[in-house]
Parts: C-alpha cells; structure tokens; sequence
C-alpha cells in the first residue's frame, strides 16, 4: 500500500486557480484517489480538466455545484463534469472517499444502452443520478472497494480494471435514472464529443482564461455559434459558460485565501467588475461573495486543521 501525506497541487500558472492536475493526457488519461479525513474540514472549492466520479466510503460529505448543494452519506456517489466548480467538506470525522478522475477518451466509445455515458454529465447538477435504493448503495460500494483494492494491491492489469469498475459505476447509476432533454439532445452526445475534442485540447494546453471563444472555433473548424451549440449539446453549457466555470473557481479561492476587496478580486479573476463579480456568483453559488467568504471563515475557525490521515495515489500504467 501506497501512502501519501496531503500535499498542495499547486496553482494554475494561467487563471492562479488551485487546480488538482493530475498531469492527465492522451497517454496517461485517468487518476485515482482514496483518502480519509479525521476530522471535519473547512468547504474548499477547485476545478480541472478531468471528468470526476466518487463515492463516500465512510462519515458524511457536503457538496456543491452551482446553485445545487447536497450531503451525501456512505454509498453515495457525485458526478463533476470537465472544468465544473465544485466544493466539498467533510463533515463528520473519519469521512472517506474514492475518487476517480479521467478524460473522456478513457471511456471512448462506451455506451450505456441507447445513451452515450456522457449525458450523465452534461445534465444540470441536481438532475444527474443518485442513488436510489439501499440495494443500489451496496452495490456502489462494493465497485468503490474493488476500485481501492486495486489502488492497495497494485494487480497486474489495474488500469483495465478501472476502465471496467468505472463502467460498472456508471451503469449502475444510469440504470434507475430518468435523463432530461429530448431523445435527439441525448443521442448527439457521443457524435458531439468528437468534434469539440480540438477545444478541450486546447483549453487543457493552455488553461481556460487563456482561450477566446473564435480561437476555439477555428480549432474545430466550426463557427462560434455552432461551438456553442455543441457544448450545449455534449457539456451541458455553452463554451462561454464552460469557460466562466474556471474565473469563478478562481474567485472562489481568492475569496477564502485572501483579504483581498471584491473590486480586485473581480479584476484578477477575470471580471468586468464587482458586480459582475457578484451577479455571476450568486447564479453560480447560491450566495453572495461577501457571504461565502462569511462562511468559509467561520468554518475554518472552527476546523481549522482538517487533517487527512491517508491518502492513495496512483496514476496511469499497468
């Protein structure tokens, strides 16, 4: 077994946004993590470029999306879409987690009955699948401890076991799941990914704030309006969109690392102003960004030294 101390993964040079870069590629498109905190933590927020699914193994967890916050207990499972803010805490001691972290090319050509396995993350957060069922949560939690029994063991041929527990997951949350949208909408998925591929290469080469919505075009030889229709379509939001999900990560982090007033963290993060600042905020968060930062200070006086007293780390290779 593989142990590793929390460490700091550092900060995107280009949007300064604390990201978890799993240094995922083409070659090396999935990251694994199994982790346990002893204590209750202060909610933090992050992005990255990888598609994210997890289960809680033990205590109870709170997550956000945007305008969309839940408590998750044993057996659950969350979904986090590529470039999607997302916060989390521990809220119980000894709270557990296995995640999975992976590009959409790990999944390629997967499909779960008539519906590209895509769809379940390109739905709004509050309409992706849960678990329904205590038979459904003992099956979730049975593919998550295969999935760290791979991590503690290192077997030969891990990573295809991954390939296939992740299908597993993902099936079993699909299964019982009413998706939203129209048959159409859902079908375009799988042909749509292919032709945004340029973009989302583009935007992990150089980081979000650093891309225009034209440049994004021309990568995939579409016009801005027909980009914007494809994210829609594949992402769940439009590439605009997609990209204002990493400026608000940003502002997320400014907001709790820094005394900083609202006017420059706006400035740095990419904002028109304070307002647009604040108007973008409450659509994303649910909350002011004087109130979130309210909020994150009194959790963190409180929990201050949440501390996680294992954590499993592998990458890519078998």
């Amino acid at each position: 077994m593989r142990v590793f101390e929390s460490t700091d993964l550092g900060v995107d040079p280009v949007t300064k946004v604390k990201r978890l870069d799993h240094y995922l590629s083409p070659s090396s498109p999935i990251h694994v993590r199994a982790f346990t905190y002893d204590r209750p933590t202060v909610l933090d927020f992050d992005y990255h470029d990888g598609i994210e699914v997890g289960v809680v193994l033990s205590g109870c967890q709170e997550r956000q999306w945007e305008g969309y916050t839940c408590e998750m207990g044993v057996g659950e499972s969350w979904l986090v879409a590529m470039w999607e803010p997302h916060g989390w805490r521990a809220k119980l001691p000894n709270t557990g987690y296995v995640v999975v972290i992976f590009l959409p090319e790990f999944l390629d050509g997967t499909e779960l009955a008539d519906l590209h396995w895509l769809s379940i993350f390109a739905a709004p957060p509050s309409q992706r699948p849960r678990v329904t069922s205590d038979r459904q949560r003992e099956r979730v939690v049975a593919i998550a401890r295969s999935i760290r029994e791979e991590l503690d063991e290192e077997r030969p041929l891990w990573l295809t076991a991954l390939r296939i527990s992740v299908v597993r997951l993902l099936f079993e949350l699909f299964r019982y799941w009413a998706p939203p949208g129209t048959s159409r909408q859902r079908a375009s998925v799988g042909s749509n990914l292919s032709r945004i591929m340029p973009a989302l290469d583009v935007l992990r080469e150089r980081g979000p704030r650093a891309v225009r919505v034209r440049e994004a075009a021309r990568a995939c030889n579409v016009s801005r309006t027909t980009l914007n229709r494809l994210f829609r379509e594949t992402m769940g939001v439009s590439f605009a969109r997609f990209r204002m999900r990493a400026h608000l990560a940003h502002a997320t982090q400014l907001l709790l690392a820094t005394d900083l007033p609202l006017d420059e963290i706006a400035a740095e993060a990419g904002f028109t102003d304070a307002s647009h600042l604040h108007r973008s905020f409450v659509k994303q968060y649910g909350k002011t960004p004087g109130q979130f930062r309210a909020d994150g200070r009194c959790l963190e006086s409180h929990a201050r030294s949440g501390q996680m007293v294992s954590e499993h780390l592998s990458g890519p290779g078998e």
